[in-house]
């Protein structure tokens, strides 16, 4: 999974949470580890997939062009529909013909219908406005608790499923595999590479540690 924001020029700029991004003000925000960068639309930051084919907020249309809804991400990836506020999983993508939304045209429809982006280090969980600052190899981030560092390639994206408020994220190894992004869904692949949904069992083991 990669982010996708806009920048002030109203272009789409791809990024990754290594690449540090922090809030300037109410409504901007810049990549600290990539300096000369322009700055992006706070609100326009976006969940997507590696291969840049979709990320949320993006039109999503069937194959006659007709106008389906928003792609949004909740425990996976979605089609939202505004006007029914129903969602379909986005299983199979080459049903649909996705269309970038980089005027960020009513995203304010979406807001409370995706999870919040979140992510997780040794255990302690934080969003994207609580990134203060990064050097070479750590993330400075404002925490109640702590403000420890965390180290940069060990920071992974949360999953949006959860048990008793500690998400799954992505990365994490359980008893039989390891969480990986599957047909745009989280899914564990198995030590045989076959893939399962996350099941209650799972939650069982997230909720002991």
């Amino acid at each position: 999974m990669i982010f996708r924001a806009v920048t002030v020029e109203n272009k789409p700029f791809y990024f990754n949470i290594t690449d540090a991004p922090v809030s300037i003000n109410d409504k901007l925000s810049v990549l600290i580890r990539r300096p000369g960068t322009p700055l992006l639309y706070s609100k326009s930051i976006m969940r997507g997939v590696k291969s840049k084919e979709f990320f949320e907020s993006d039109f999503v249309l069937s194959k006659e062009n007709k106008f389906l809804g928003y792609v949004i991400y909740k425990d996976g990836f979605y089609v939202y529909n505004a006007n029914t506020n129903l969602c379909d999983r986005i299983i199979d993508s080459t049903k649909y013909i996705f269309a970038a939304n980089i005027m960020q045209y009513r995203i304010g429809n979406i807001a409370n219908e995706r999870s919040p982006i979140n992510f997780v280090h040794e255990g302690r969980q934080f969003k994207l406005n609580r990134i203060m600052f990064a050097d070479d190899k750590e993330l400075y981030i404002d925490l109640k608790q702590t403000r420890r560092p965390a180290i940069l390639d060990e920071i992974k994206i949360c999953t949006g499923q959860d048990c008793n408020g500690v998400e799954f994220y992505f990365g994490q190894s359980l008893k039989d595999g390891v969480v990986e992004l599957y047909n745009n869904q989280p899914m564990i692949r198995m030590f045989n590479n076959e893939f399962r949904e996350i099941e209650k069992g799972d939650y069982n083991e997230q909720c002991k540690k």
